[in-house]
């Protein structure tokens, strides 16, 4: 037994280290065209015995169902795998996509066209020759960093770990170039560093900007958000913002910072009272007056209590009929055990009330399920007669 627990704590102590120092761990993302398959690519140093078995994107959950053409398939059903599931008109993926590994503590990649978009680190110092770019391994940053970034037109690589310089990641962008924080004079940076396709602008080192905290608690009449924010520049609104999917955004509420001096934190609150949906995102974009910004990273809440208590078939009239734990809003999918979507049917039903949907068409009997868009709730079965 100690000669197999042995690796197995290497395997996690390694892989643990190998987190913070890499990017995201999805390295391309692909949708199908109905969005009912995302083709998602791993990184290389995580196997397959590692890879989650389910990814969420937008609140919907996706279950993996096999490798096609390389790569890792997840669709929207864990049964059988949807006929439109096919890669060859499958694009780009534009969202954030979420996942769990060894913990409860979801982790987040945010995609453009397929490719990973890191955050920007916080502290960053360059060196007097401007060879050697600094980033501090012990700021609040709670991230990662790709394997280049680019700075004045410039690729800069990092080498990897340096025991000289634990606290440090250190890119160059000479190869012969040897980087070392005890006798290059790093000065902080004020310019504009791109880390991958994210534009990062600093002043003396630092994003203006700092969020140092943004949390929520789920109340009885809906969710209770606080933030605190530090500024080293006078700021100017802070916005709300809060997305069913991840993607599109509408601000729900707006606090000037105009009375806050530089330096100070600014802190707020807000209750959100109007949600429709068992899945929804927030974060805050706050401005500052010489164009500075910043978003935070996002905040998923999952309303525990703000889901399709029940549901069944109804024979004899051949419908289907829904009891709500609280107010939702949101489409209702009917699919046949070939994942292809039979009925669509927009829902909006009120708290602790029953609904009933006709069954459209003529239908052959079997077993099909129902899916409500943008929840946490697994596909329910029914058999159709």
């Amino acid at each position: 037994m100690k000669n197999l627990l042995l690796p197995l704590i290497f395997t996690f102590l390694s892989f643990g280290s190998y987190l913070n120092a890499q990017g995201c761990l999805i390295t391309e993302a692909r949708i199908s065209p109905d969005s009912n398959c995302l083709f998602v690519t791993w990184q290389s140093d995580l196997g397959e015995a590692l890879q989650p078995p389910i990814i969420l994107m937008g609140g919907t959950q996706y279950f993996k169902n096999g490798i096609v053409d390389g790569e890792v398939m997840y669709s929207r059903l864990s049964g059988d795998i949807p006929a439109t599931c096919d890669t060859l008109d499958a694009a780009g993926f534009k969202g954030i996509i979420s996942f769990k590994l060894f913990s409860d503590d979801l982790l987040e990649c945010e995609f453009i066209d397929g490719v990973d978009v890191p955050s920007c680190p916080d502290d960053v110092m360059v060196s007097s020759s401007g060879d050697c770019l600094v980033f501090m391994a012990d700021s609040t940053f709670s991230g990662s960093l790709p394997d280049s970034v680019r700075f004045k037109d410039t690729m800069y690589y990092n080498p990897g770990y340096d025991s000289n310089n634990p606290r440090y990641w250190i890119f160059s962008n000479d190869t012969n170039v040897v980087c070392d924080t005890t006798n290059m004079t790093p000065m902080p940076l004020s310019d504009t560093l791109y880390v991958g396709q994210r534009a990062c602008t600093y002043e003396a080192g630092i994003l203006p900007i700092s969020i140092l905290a943004f949390d929520y608690k789920n109340e009885t009449n809906g969710v209770a958000l606080s933030w605190a924010v530090n500024s080293e520049e006078p700021a100017q609104k802070l916005h709300l913002q809060r997305s069913y999917d991840g993607i599109n955004w509408v601000s729900v509420y707006e606090q000037n910072l105009d009375n806050y001096l530089t330096g100070q934190t600014m802190d707020g609150k807000y209750m959100d009272q109007s949600i429709e949906q068992a899945k929804v995102y927030y974060r805050l974009f706050i401005s500052g007056y010489a164009g500075a910004a910043k978003y935070s990273n996002i905040l998923p809440v999952t309303m525990k209590d703000q889901v399709i208590n029940n549901l069944f078939y109804q024979s004899q009239s051949r419908s289907i009929m829904i009891k709500a734990g609280q107010n939702y809003a949101g489409e209702m999918h009917l699919m046949n055990t070939h994942g292809q979507n039979v009925m669509t049917q927009k829902i909006r039903i009120q708290k602790n009330t029953m609904q009933e949907v006709n069954i459209q068409g003529h239908l052959t009997p079997g077993i099909y399920f129902v899916k409500f868009e943008n929840s946490l709730i697994p596909p329910a079965k029914l058999f159709i007669d």
